[in-house]
């Protein structure tokens, strides 16, 4: 390491010496100009005077200066060697100064005392000055010009022409020399620190190119990855929903944009999804509105891996019977787990929030979970509104106690508007008067005018979020509207006797005990009043398995009476099938799990599957809600008495 700096040391060295002797002969070639013009002016004076023997020491100052020109031009920039430049530049100035100063003394000494006396005074002390401005870049050109010029003048003054006057004057020229030392010296250095500082920034000038060249590298590297990142999140964010009852649009702009050969492309972390399904016999929408916590590469790893364990879930759904057998509440419970149990595998290095919902396309009835998302906005008759008004649940990614499954439903009406979307509709740069400060709006209020001015259309919300300040995050927006169907007739009065008689003659034949197309046929032309009495009348046959079905439909038909799904659990566990009424009764309690009358008899359910586990939860489930002390007291104490029984 340190020969090597020394190599390069010495290298510098010899080229600020070799630019320094260039410096200097082409400082010596302007010189020349002003010298030969200023010789040529003294040797006009000199001949009307007249002075006799010049020409001698013309011709040789001439000589030498067509030598120095001829090889100045010829042979200066073929000689390689810095040594032998400068030998020959110091030859011709210690050749022409001294030939210089024996001519001027000798004119002093041809001169009568006057005015050219003292012009040829002023000449020589021109000269030595010039040689300090002309050849400072080199020390020994310095000396070789200056030197042999104060040497002739100090020999005249002090020698050849002793006196007092002479003997000052000699002093001065002494003087004179140490200054224009010093000078030279003062010159010389910071020539050469100005060459060392252009080699300086000439290093750092390959290596800033090097480093540019290296970042353009790495930024098309990165622009690489990005696409191929681009190629994989796009199939993924798909809107593959067809129902002609609900539409469903998305709007997606990510923040991070670059471009890779010849064509802009974006990235980031929302997502978007859709699809159809069906559950237990009823058509789904199901949908997905994701924003991964990151910018551009790192959210969108996190949107690919909600995005492929999402579509997983969703072909799992359509080709396994199993699965697609599962009620609309235990779907989106188990999706949450997976998802949840996806991202808990990364240590919190990757989180996501999410909407995740599903709409009965036959009721309009929405089923969702809001996982740190920010809220859902219902626009209905021209006003925008908050669906949710508190957190449920964290974020996926975050490894924290777990909790349990909070459900939210909402019926929608035709021509409702249901619109989830990302933090950056919030997160807006705000224009502020005050210099270098940013103003990011707080006001997540805003969001409802904006919907509110723009009528709930995508493009036309971000066209206004765009004017109201400048977008700094990732932005999604999913817009669901709900269209129904035709208006339904009313529905007939039928005898519940016969409906009774019909019900049991079809679960008889079809030997099932799931709501068949021909048994909601059936139903379907009742009311809810006749239906309420062919339960209860069911009941009290004790055809308890019939009853549940009627009640499974009553919930169909009226989706926010939950005290149905009730029922049917009570019917189900009548008719010995516990399995099926724990699964009905956890259907409610992801509804509605303050409901205390549903929570001890799904704990007692439990009891007879001996599900210890699951007792437990109940019981601190109890604890986690704000019910009155009466029905919170006793939910604890029968469950205590479940627990050890």
């Amino acid at each position: 390491m340190n020969e090597d700096a020394n190599l390069l040391q010495e290298q510098n060295n010899k080229y600020i010496e070799k630019l320094l002797i260039h410096t200097c002969y082409s400082e010596a070639k302007l010189a020349l100009i002003g010298f030969i013009f200023a010789i040529a002016l003294h040797v006009y004076l000199m001949v009307t005077v007249p002075v006799e023997g010049i020409l001698p020491y013309v011709l040789s100052l001439s000589s030498l200066v067509i030598l120095f020109v001829f090889f100045a031009v010829f042979f200066e920039k073929k000689v390689k060697s810095t040594r032998i430049l400068s030998f020959v530049l110091n030859t011709f100035l210690i050749c022409g100064c001294s030939v210089m100063g024996v001519y001027l003394i000798y004119c002093l000494t041809q001169l009568p005392p006057g005015s050219l006396h003292q012009i040829t005074f002023a000449i020589s002390i021109g000269v030595m000055g010039g040689a300090t401005l002309a050849f400072a870049s080199s020390r020994a050109a310095f000396y070789c010009s200056s030197v042999p010029l104060a040497i002739c003048f100090m020999y005249y003054a002090v020698v050849m022409e002793y006196s007092f006057n002479n003997l000052f004057t000699g002093g001065m020229i002494l003087i004179y020399e140490i200054v224009l030392l010093v000078l030279a010296e003062r010159d010389f250095s910071r020539r050469k620190q100005l060459i060392i500082t252009q080699l300086n920034l000439k290093e750092e000038k390959k290596a800033l190119a090097h480093s540019l060249h290296t970042v353009e590298k790495l930024k098309q590297q990165q622009d690489g990855d990005y696409f191929l990142t681009s190629l994989l999140l796009k199939p993924l964010g798909v809107n593959r929903s067809k129902n002609p009852r609900i539409t469903i649009e998305f709007f997606i702009a990510q923040k991070k944009r670059f471009e890779f050969r010849g064509k802009e492309r974006e990235i980031g972390g929302d997502i978007c999804i859709a699809h159809d399904i069906c559950l237990s016999n009823r058509d789904y929408t199901v949908f997905l509105n994701a924003d991964a916590m990151g910018k551009s590469i790192k959210g969108a790893g996190g949107a690919i891996v909600i995005g492929s364990v999402f579509h997983a879930i969703i072909e799992r759904t359509k080709n396994s019977r199993e699965v697609s057998s599962k009620s609309p509440e235990r779907w989106l419970k188990n999706t949450f787990l997976e998802l949840r149990s996806v991202f808990e595998s990364f240590d919190g290095s990757m989180l996501v929030s999410t909407v995740i919902g599903l709409i009965d396309v036959a009721n309009g009835l929405l089923y969702y979970l809001n996982i740190e998302h920010p809220w859902n906005i219902l626009y209905r008759n021209g006003k925008a509104s908050f669906m949710e008004q508190s957190l449920s649940h964290h974020k996926l990614g975050m490894t924290i106690e777990e909790q349990e499954v909070n459900l939210m439903t909402f019926l929608m009406q035709p021509g409702d508007v249901i619109l989830s979307g990302s933090d950056g509709r919030d997160d807006i740069l705000i224009e502020s008067q005050e210099k270098d400060r940013r103003v990011i709006n707080h006001d997540e209020q805003q969001i409802l005018q904006r919907i509110e001015e723009s009528n709930a259309e995508l493009e036309k919300a971000y066209d206004v979020l765009k004017s109201y300040g400048e977008l700094t995050d990732d932005l999604s927006l999913l817009r669901i509207k709900f269209i129904g169907g035709t208006v339904e007739k009313e529905r007939e009065d039928l005898d519940y006797s016969l409906v009774i008689e019909q019900l049991l003659h079809t679960i008889t034949q079809e030997k099932t005990e799931f709501i068949t197309p021909e048994i909601s046929l059936l139903l379907s032309k009742c009311s809810e009043q006749t239906l309420i009495r062919v339960y209860n009348e069911l009941y009290k046959q004790k055809e308890y398995l019939a009853a549940s079905m009627l009640a499974e439909h009553l919930n169909n038909q009226s989706p926010l009476k939950t005290n149905y799904l009730y029922l049917a659990s009570k019917c189900l566990q009548k008719a010995g099938k516990p399995e099926r009424a724990a699964e009905m009764g956890e259907r409610l309690l992801l509804r509605d799990p303050q409901d205390i009358k549903n929570t001890v008899h799904l704990a007692k359910l439990h009891m007879l599957l001996r599900n210890q586990k699951r007792l437990q939860e109940l019981l601190s489930l109890t604890e986690r809600y704000n019910l009155s002390d009466v029905d919170l007291d006793a939910a604890k104490q029968q469950l205590q008495e479940l627990v050890h029984s």
